[in-house]
Parts: C-alpha cells; sequence; structure tokens
C-alpha cells in the first residue's frame, strides 16, 4: 500500500463572478465621497472610508459564496475480487490472502468487494467486517463492468481512487468491462490489475 502525505487547505468561491463587484463598488464609494455635502475631519474621514470599504467588501465577499476546500493527497484503494465460478477455489483463497496481507494496517483508507453476477460489499472503508457477513453474489457469471462502476461509486470523494483488480479476466454478463475502465480513467479512478489465474494470484507489474 502506498503512503500518504497530509491534505492541503484552501479556498474556492461557489459564485466567482460577484468578486468582480468589488473594484465597481470601490469605485462608487470614491465618487460619492468626492461628491459628499458633509464636512469631516480628516481622522473621521478616514475612518468613514475604511468602514464603509469593509462594509462593502463583506457584501461582496458574501456573495461569492466563499468556502473552504481540503485537497487531500491520501489515496483510498477498493480491492474488487473476482468470486466467480471460474476462480477455482484455491485460487480464490490465496486473492483472499493477498487482499488481507495488503489492507493490513490500512483498514481506514480500503475496502474490499466481492463480485461475479454483481458486486458485494465484504468490508466498508474503516470498519470492521461486517457482522454478519453479506451473502457472496451468485456466481453463475461475471459482470466487472458493473463491479467497475460499483467500486468507483464508493470511493470518497476528496480523495484520490484506485481500484485494486484481482480476476481471471472472464466476462460473461454486462458491458465492455473496456468501456467502464475508460471513463473510470478520465476521471482519474486508478486501476490496478492481478491476474488470478493458476498458480496463486501475483501482482502485474
Amino acid at each position: 500500500m502506498p503512503s500518504w502525505p497530509d491534505g492541503i487547505e484552501g479556498m474556492a468561491w461557489d459564485r466567482p463572478g460577484f468578486l468582480l463587484l468589488l473594484p465597481i463598488a470601490l469605485l462608487l464609494i470614491f465618487l460619492a465621497e468626492r461628491r459628499s455635502l458633509v464636512t469631516w475631519t480628516r481622522r473621521q474621514a478616514i475612518f468613514c472610508r475604511i468602514l464603509r470599504v469593509a462594509v462593502v467588501a463583506l457584501i461582496v465577499l458574501a456573495l461569492a459564496g466563499p468556502r473552504s476546500v481540503h485537497t487531500s493527497d491520501k489515496v483510498a484503494v477498493i480491492f474488487l475480487r473476482d468470486v466467480s465460478d471460474s476462480i477455482s477455489l484455491p485460487v480464490s483463497r490465496d486473492a483472499a490472502a493477498t487482499v488481507a496481507a495488503a489492507r493490513s494496517g490500512e483498514e481506514n483508507r480500503s475496502a474490499e468487494i466481492l463480485f461475479a453476477r454483481e458486486p458485494v460489499v465484504l468490508q466498508p472503508f474503516g470498519q470492521p467486517p461486517l457482522d454478519p457477513a453479506p451473502a457472496r453474489p451468485a456466481a453463475d457469471a461475471s459482470d466487472l463492468s458493473s463491479a467497475l462502476e460499483f467500486a468507483a461509486a464508493l470511493l470518497p470523494p476528496d480523495q484520490a481512487g484506485r481500484i485494486v483488480l484481482l480476476s481471471d479476466g472472464v466476462v460473461t454478463a454486462g458491458r465492455d468491462p473496456l468501456v467502464s475502465a475508460a471513463s473510470l480513467a478520465e476521471r482519474g479512478v486508478e486501476i490496478d490489475t492481478i491476474p488470478c489465474l493458476p498458480p496463486p494470484c501475483r501482482r502485474r507489474r
């Protein structure tokens, strides 16, 4: 598993177009002061100018909708394990052991999903294994495309995402998984593969 540094705090705006009003508002304040009929001392004039600028700036900033943004460099990993009929029992056991070893110590940043005809969450992010354990999916088919899309939907939105696929690549249902993989790649989701073929699963480098 990779190591992850801390995230970065920043600022974003929901309606940044309102920020364009700030220089216009400041210009109007300046023009209004020049045409003012009220006589101020120098200290009073400076105080009023600061007060007006502060009020206008706060109004414009509130309209722009500021919000704090936390950009995380952490990577959330989902292990997507094929348990369809084409995976032999010894290979399936080896794949389970591979996932357990990879997730050791990183349970908060990783999850495990089983798939065959449909995907099933075996262990969510940051939680112990579900108790009782979920029923295994029907093993008479393998829908890899749906499994990839299901896994991607579970990735936290504030972290980079990676899917580690453990499968023999035999697809018997659903759409072309290459289409789904390309779509996920465009969204920045990495997909690593560990072929599950006799002999037992080994990570592809």
